[in-house]
């Protein structure tokens, strides 16, 4: 991985200085006009290669995971809601289990949950208390999309795994103790769903 990391915070600032040309480019100089396009489009273009190695490197760390814990790939296509997004459920199992909930919109699902690195389990980002569940308000609380998606499909006295690859998380942001292009895992135990 490089040690360089551009967040979208840094993309706001190249943009912004993109649409402020410089004044020689303001004032017509081709030349000028040429050399500042260009460069911005080699910083692109190196950006690009950045990501997509981070983006890499995430992804060879995730199969080290699946291999580490022995999980094969007819497991891991069972486990899989979308690419990078995988539910492993712990808890009881019955047909009934793979329906969704029937949730609405600010039906509440009480939640005890742990969320750590992939990376490094030691990193633990998010902990809510044994005795105090989080409370999570469906398609109101802003949540990351994986949470979103995966969440609403255990039932109540659930437990389960939540791997959530970057691109269904936090991306390329530096978030607190979470590194930009990072998976996240949630162990969680679904307590309560009441309907509004």
């Amino acid at each position: 991985m490089l040690p360089i990391t551009i967040t979208d915070l840094d993309w706001q600032k190249i943009f912004k200085h993109f649409l402020n040309k410089p004044k020689a480019v303001q004032n017509g100089s081709p030349f000028i006009f040429m050399k500042f396009y260009s460069l911005f489009f080699i910083g692109f273009i190196l950006l690009s290669a950045c990501n997509k190695q981070q983006k890499d490197a995430e992804n060879l760390l995730l199969e080290q995971y699946f291999v580490d814990m022995n999980i094969t790939e007819e497991q891991r296509e069972s486990y899989k809601i979308e690419e990078g997004l995988y539910l492993i459920r712990s808890g009881f199992s019955s047909p009934e289990t793979l329906i969704p909930n029937n949730l609405s919109k600010g039906d509440i699902i009480k939640v005890f949950y742990k969320g750590y690195l992939l990376s490094d389990e030691d990193v633990i980002f998010e902990e809510n208390s044994h005795t105090d569940p989080g409370v999570y308000v469906y398609l109101i609380d802003n949540v990351i999309p994986g949470w979103e998606k995966t969440i609403p499909l255990l039932k109540k006295d659930e437990t389960a795994k939540i791997i959530i690859r970057s691109d269904h998380a936090y991306k390329g942001e530096q978030i607190g103790l979470i590194p930009p292009w990072s998976t996240l895992i949630f162990d969680v135990r679904i307590i309560d769903i009441i309907a509004q």
